[in-house]
Formats: structure tokens, C-alpha cells, sequence
């Protein structure tokens, strides 16, 4: 698998009904940067119930030279429809060179602790038109 970036660990909190998400975003060494796009983020909780933002703005795209910048996602109004003991949280990244990246994270309200789950990659499809 041939990711570009890393992702650091990210912080989750909930204010006032809204749901947060902050991370970074890092190089790689020995890869070259490349300029992408959060596509959406999800949250699935552990009954099934699940709430999908699309960010705006300047927190979605990240250029060559914006690594290490801090990444502030927000869903509005989110955060009463979740159950929160576990949840699994998924950011959807288009890149430049036609890759479909999903970063997977579980989170679990007890002891307020974050874990990576799995990161999967794919070639986005190209048209023939």
C-alpha cells in the first residue's frame, strides 16, 4: 500500500451538540507530497447509528505545502443522535494522483482513548469520456 501521508492520532470531543475532530497531517519520508481532498468523514456507532459530515472551506482541501497543518472538523447538530461507548470514525481522502484513501479509527468513551483501526486505499476509477 503506498499511502503518501500519515495521519496523527486524532482528538474527539463533543460541545453543544456538535461533534468534533482535529487532526494532522504529516509526509512521509522518501514519498513525495501530494495536494488532496477530504471527501467526507462518518461516525458509526456500536448500535449501527451513523452521521456523515462534508467539510468546507479550508479544512478540506490540503496542499504540498500545508502538511502538519491542524485539521478542525465539525458536524453540526451531531452529536445527540450517537450512542457514544464505542464509535468508529472514518476520513474519506481523494488525493491528486487517483487514490481513494479511508483512514479508520475506533474511539471509546471509557478512559476517553483513541486507536487506529485500518487504513484502506484504492484507485479512484477514471473516466473514459
Amino acid at each position: 500500500m503506498n499511502i503518501p501521508f500519515q495521519i496523527m492520532l486524532p482528538k474527539f470531543r463533543i460541545e453543544n451538540r456538535d461533534i468534533h475532530l482535529s487532526f494532522s497531517i504529516m509526509g512521509k519520508v522518501g514519498i513525495p507530497r501530494v495536494t488532496m481532498v477530504i471527501d467526507h468523514w462518518k461516525i458509526i456507532d456500536q448500535k449501527g447509528r451513523g452521521v456523515r459530515g462534508i467539510p468546507t472551506g479550508e479544512n478540506r482541501y490540503i496542499t504540498m505545502n500545508q502538511y502538519g497543518k491542524k485539521i478542525d472538523l465539525v458536524m453540526k447538530d451531531a452529536g445527540v443522535q450517537l450512542s457514544y461507548d464505542c464509535l468508529d470514525i472514518c476520513i474519506h481522502f481523494l488525493t491528486q494522483n487517483s487514490q481513494s484513501i479511508e483512514a479508520h479509527y475506533s474511539y471509546k468513551i471509557i478512559g476517553n482513548r483513541f486507536g487506529f483501526s485500518r487504513i484502506d486505499e484504492t484507485p479512484t476509477k477514471k473516466s473514459n469520456g
